[in-house]
């Protein structure tokens, strides 16, 4: 079976970037308390996100 890597690596992006982005922040938005690594792990995702762009 032959994969076509460039084309995955957009398809991994846009899962990251467009779903599990956003969901991730109304998630830490919906706790009671700060979690610092959910909060870490959105930084990152922004920062990987600004720079594919």
């Amino acid at each position: 079976m032959h994969t076509n890597q460039p084309h995955d690596a957009l398809d991994r992006d846009a899962l990251l970037f467009t779903m599990l982005l956003p969901a991730l922040i109304r998630y830490r938005d919906s706790l009671d308390r700060d979690v610092p690594e959910i909060t870490a792990a959105i930084a990152l995702l922004r920062i990987m996100d600004a720079r594919r762009e």
